[in-house]
C-alpha cells in the first residue's frame, strides 16, 4: 500500500480511516505497513460464537500488544488492531443476512471471557447482534457497567466503550510466574488515573486454583504509591464482574476459578 486508502475521503472532512477486510490473520509485521494510515484494522478472520473463535483471539491480542501496536501512530492521531464485532444477542449464521436468526451459542461466562478480553486490550467495541432485539437485561450486560467496580469511583461509571479508553500501558503477562499456567492467560493494563485492572482468564474446561504472587508481577510499581510495600499494605481491590470486595491487597490473589475470567480493579 503506497498511499492512504482514505485519501479522498480525507479531503472531505476530518481524517477517519477503517481498514477491514476478512482476512485470515494478520501479523504485527503486516500490520506496520498499514497502521499509520488507519485509525483501526482488523486482525483476525471473522469472529462467531464459537469458543475456539474466541479462544484464538489470545495469542493474536499477545503479539500485537507485544509488538507496541496498540495505540500506535495512525491516520490524525492513533490506530487500534480489530479484534472484530462481537458475535453477542439475536444474530444469524455466518454467509446469511437475512435469516433465520438465532440466540448466541457463547455462554455467560464465554461471552464474558470475550468482553473482557476486547476490553483490556484495547480492541474497537462494536456489537454485532440486532439491537432490535436485545433486553434490557443483555443491553446492561454488554454495556459492562463499571458502576459495580466502586461507588467511590464515580469517575469510572461507564460502558465497554469507556472501559477501553481509559486503559494503557497494556500487556499479558508470563505466564511461567503464574501457578498452574497450562491454559491460564492474564493481562494487566494500568489506568490514566492511577488504578491497575489484572485479569485473569481459565480456558480449561474445569475449575482451576490460580494462585499469583503479586510482587513477582512488578506490578505494584505502576501504583500511585511508588514503593512496593507501601502499595501492597494501603491498596484495595475487587472484581468487576461480581462487584466482590477483597479489601487490602495480599502478597497473594488466589482463587478457585469456576468462571473463566476474572477481571481485578486495584
Amino acid at each position: 500500500m503506497n498511499s492512504s486508502p482514505c485519501a479522498d475521503f480525507e479531503a472531505a472532512r476530518p481524517p477517519y480511516c477503517i481498514f477491514s477486510l476478512s482476512w485470515n490473520q494478520a501479523t504485527p509485521a503486516m500490520a506496520k505497513q498499514v497502521s499509520s494510515l488507519v485509525n483501526m484494522y482488523r486482525v483476525t478472520a471473522d469472529d462467531w460464537d464459537r469458543w475456539d473463535h474466541v479462544a484464538a483471539h489470545f495469542d493474536v491480542s499477545r503479539d500485537f500488544a507485544a509488538a507496541n501496536m496498540t495505540g500506535a501512530v495512525g491516520l490524525g492521531g492513533k490506530s487500534w488492531p480489530d479484534l472484530d464485532m462481537l458475535p453477542l444477542g439475536w444474530l444469524t449464521d455466518p454467509g446469511v443476512n437475512e435469516g433465520p436468526h438465532r440466540r448466541c451459542n457463547l455462554n455467560l461466562d464465554e461471552q464474558r471471557t470475550q468482553m473482557t478480553l476486547w476490553s483490556i486490550t484495547k480492541s474497537p467495541i462494536m456489537y454485532g447482534g440486532d439491537l432490535r432485539k436485545t433486553t434490557r437485561l443483555q443491553v446492561a450486560f454488554y454495556s459492562f457497567n463499571l458502576a459495580s467496580v466502586s461507588e467511590e469511583r464515580k469517575d469510572l461509571k461507564r460502558s465497554a466503550s469507556y472501559f477501553s479508553r481509559v486503559l494503557q500501558k497494556l500487556k499479558e503477562l508470563n505466564p511461567l510466574k503464574i501457578a498452574n499456567s497450562q491454559g491460564i492467560r492474564s493481562w494487566s493494563a494500568n489506568g490514566r488515573t492511577g488504578e491497575l485492572y489484572l485479569s485473569f482468564f481459565n480456558l480449561n474446561s474445569q475449575e482451576t486454583t490460580i494462585t499469583v504472587r503479586v510482587s513477582s508481577l512488578g506490578l505494584l510499581n505502576s501504583l500511585p504509591v511508588k514503593n512496593s510495600t507501601a502499595a501492597s499494605s494501603t491498596c484495595t481491590y475487587n472484581e468487576v464482574w461480581s462487584r466482590k470486595e477483597f479489601g487490602i491487597l495480599k502478597e497473594t490473589i488466589s482463587q478457585i476459578q469456576h468462571l473463566m475470567v476474572v477481571l481485578y480493579l486495584l
